[in-house]
């Protein structure tokens, strides 16, 4: 090959590197920026672009499925010390260990431990219902808190017919739940004599840590908390009507004019915009605390709920950065339309903050087709910024 015949080789081959560069470039910045979400026509919002705080989803699902631990987290020298001489039974979802007079004389007993997996809701609800927390108002709750254990912990101690020397503890650590028994008497040959609450409840505790920190809890010198205190009265809700704000429902299309809907302890306001279509709805509820967990607790419970349900039910689902303590937003096309005339394009974003669960729905049609995810997301992202922003503080 001739000198000019390389120098044009040359040429291509830098050419293409070039090419092949900015092709490479182009596709980086794509994937940075994401998919373009402008789906096409101006009716219903396609010209519009979704624009919302995103972040990683706050309660990933669970991708291993839950193995119980060896003898249940249970080292031999906490077996040997709390349940001397028991026969381990293995069960299908945790262990037991008898404690018989025939191996130990004088002592009888059982240590039990028990595991369940599932999504986060269903942990919440299992612990809930395990350690009677909707009935803690009630005379004769003797259940307490344990500070250190896992995400939370209650522990009870019963001696009375039918239960002798009995200290029962549940944790759960994320979608985990688990149940700890002991009991221990003391055989004289004349009388059983239960061991007292304090020895008792500790040994619970103590191998409640063993089991929470074999599953990879968080475990920090975990401890009886004081006793409970009367429960928390719910925060004042504000008035969902005055949470938008007229410059963001205008910018929205709607007609500031409200009209108010209300309950005892959930208050909703709506608004629609003047040739109808579309229509907003904002909605605050306030949770009061319980003897064992304040309003913030209680309402973070109720956002977990929605959240799990908004991402089964919407299209599309995104986690937020905010506003407020914890932030979602879903979208769905198929909403129904009042009346029951065709259906909407409808968008939500709920947010916690302290003891409020405040919960924006925007929903409509334009040209009669729905709106899209952007046009029905975006303007409910604004009126819950303002929303927000306009909370006592």
């Amino acid at each position: 090959m001739n000198e000019r015949g390389s120098f044009l080789s040359a040429v291509a081959a830098v050419v293409l590197a070039l090419l092949l560069v900015l092709g490479l470039v182009t596709s980086i910045q794509r994937y940075v920026a994401g998919p373009d979400r402008k789906d096409g026509g101006s009716d219903g919002g396609g010209d519009m672009v979704l624009a919302l705080p995103t972040t990683a989803d706050l309660y990933p699902a669970r991708t291993k499925p839950f193995t119980r631990p060896k003898h249940c987290g249970l080292d031999r020298a906490t077996l040997r010390t709390l349940a001397p001489g028991a026969t381990e039974i293995q069960r299908k979802t945790g262990c037991s260990f008898l404690i018989s007079p025939t191996a130990v004389p004088g002592l009888q007993g059982v240590l039990r431990v028990n595991f369940r997996a599932g999504t986060l809701p269903e942990a919440m609800r299992r612990y809930d219902l395990a350690t009677s927390q909707g009935t803690t108002g009630l005379a004769g709750d003797t259940w307490r808190r344990v500070t250190g254990l896992g995400d939370e912990a209650m522990v009870r101690y019963r001696d009375d017919i039918g239960v002798s020397g009995q200290a029962e503890l549940h944790f759960r650590a994320g979608t985990v739940t688990a149940e700890v028994l002991y009991r221990i008497a003391r055989d004289t040959g004349q009388k059983v004599q239960s061991v007292p609450e304090r020895p008792t409840v500790n040994a619970a505790i103590r191998v409640s840590a063993k089991a929470a920190a074999a599953i990879g809890a968080k475990v920090t010198r975990p401890a009886r908390a004081a006793a409970a205190r009367r429960s928390e009265p719910a925060r004042q809700a504000p008035d969902p009507c005055g949470l938008a704000g007229d410059e963001a429902l205008l910018a929205a299309g709607l007609d500031p004019a409200p009209r108010r809907g209300a309950g005892a302890d959930e208050r909703g306001c709506s608004w629609s915009s003047a040739e109808g279509g579309r229509s907003l709805l904002v909605r605050v509820t306030s949770f009061p605390g319980s003897r064992h967990r304040n309003g913030a607790a209680e309402a973070d419970r109720a956002f977990v709920r929605l959240y799990h349900d908004t991402r089964k039910a919407a299209r599309s689902f995104h986690a937020l950065r905010g506003p407020g303590d914890r932030a979602m937003a879903g979208y769905r096309p198929d909403a129904e339309v009042s009346g029951g005339k065709g259906t909407a394009g409808e968008g939500r974003v709920a947010f916690r903050a302290g003891g409020l669960l405040v919960e924006v729905t925007y929903a409509g049609t334009s040209g009669g087709r729905p709106l899209t995810e952007a046009a029905a997301l975006n303007p409910a992202h604004a009126i819950a910024e303002a929303a927000a922003a306009a909370l006592p503080k």
